[in-house]
């Protein structure tokens, strides 16, 4: 008798210690969203302008490698908005929604900005261009810069001589750091409102070592080639904005606090979905309210994993009500929102005729 009071204590004992150290691990989840811009269905005649004022460069640099650096930039400039609008116009013509896109980005500056917002004169103008061309909408690139800063440190090179023997010599290795930005705006010329406005910003990092300065810069090369492909991705990015996007989360599931969830967590590693969810199940039998609530928040995430989010809503309340609480209660939010935004995803794709 004494023996069996013995073994009730140490089990007791056992999962209160279980309970008391649980711990959890992430399960990713690939998700859908909904586009970040959402425009109307009248939408259908769209124009592609360049709001960039010409760049006027007064400065006169004495420093030979500066001067250089200061005017390639500029020509970078220039490709870079060249395929940053390219990329954006190869998107466009994917899609469905649109009748018409024309590409205008040789009209000229048409907006002025006041405040961050077009000046009453740019909406008219804005108005009148798009009645001009009947459009419903326009793309603009509104901002974009190359900036490229270098660094020079001596360093060696070796050689090998007559003899063919390694000879140190004096060098210069020039390391050069391009920061290019972009910044993007969809305007709406009737209802005088900016739908939609985005930055964009990525660097380009090129080092080479030459015997001066300036054969150290003439050998770096291909920097055009990066901006050109960056400035291109750039455009076609801020197109996919349009569209729904596949993205990552991570829940956290519950890993330990008894025997069944310590064994649905290694069902889950070797992704047998059925085999995890039958063990947490088994768990409800269990009197104690706390292994109840983490076995259904293990089963709400493992649903929601599978893409049920009904079952998973389903199992994330009545987790909430075995142990109430604001994580319950946050997750219960999320998944509301997740089932909302999977409404909108459906009827987006459906938009776009997918």
């Amino acid at each position: 008798m004494l023996k069996k009071i013995h073994s009730i204590l140490v089990s007791t004992a056992l999962a209160i210690l279980l309970i008391g150290c649980s711990s959890t691990e992430q399960l990713a989840i690939s998700i859908v969203e909904p586009a970040p811009v959402q425009l109307s269905s009248a939408v259908k005649r769209i124009g592609v302008v360049k709001n960039i004022p010409a760049s006027i460069n007064e400065s006169k640099l004495s420093d030979g490698l500066a001067s250089l650096v200061s005017r390639d930039d500029e020509y970078l400039t220039q490709k870079g908005v060249d395929a940053a609008l390219e990329g954006l116009l190869i998107k466009l013509l994917q899609d469905p929604r649109f009748d018409t896109i024309i590409n205008l980005s040789e009209e000229g500056q048409l907006i002025q900005m006041e405040g961050g917002q077009p000046t009453l004169e740019s909406w008219q103008n804005i108005e009148a261009f798009c009645r001009h061309h009947r459009l419903d909408a326009i793309f603009s690139l509104d901002y974009y810069q190359a900036d490229t800063r270098y660094t020079l440190k001596k360093t060696k090179v070796y050689e090998r001589d007559i003899i063919r023997a390694d000879v140190a010599k004096k060098a210069h290795q020039l390391t050069l750091e391009t920061l290019i930005e972009n910044g993007w705006k969809i305007y709406d010329p009737f209802q005088k409102n900016v739908l939609d406005e985005f930055f964009f910003e990525d660097q380009i990092t090129s080092s080479a070592t030459g015997s001066s300065p300036m054969r150290a810069y003439r050998s770096i090369g291909a920097l055009q080639d990066s901006l050109v492909i960056k400035s291109k991705g750039s455009g076609s990015a801020y197109g996919s904005r349009l569209e729904p996007f596949e993205s990552t989360i991570y829940r956290a599931y519950y890993t330990k606090g008894s025997s069944g969830i310590i064994s649905a967590h290694h069902k889950v590693i070797e992704e047998d979905w059925e085999g995890a969810i039958d063990l947490l199940k088994n768990e409800l039998t269990t009197q104690k309210s706390k292994l109840q609530a983490m076995s259904c928040h293990n089963l709400a995430v493992i649903y929601e994993f599978l893409e049920d989010l009904n079952e998973a809503r389903h199992w994330a309340e009545k987790a909430y009500e075995y142990n109430p609480g604001k994580k319950s209660m946050f997750y219960l939010n999320e998944l509301d929102e997740r089932i909302a935004q999977n409404r909108q995803v459906a009827e987006q794709l459906a938009f776009l005729g997918r």
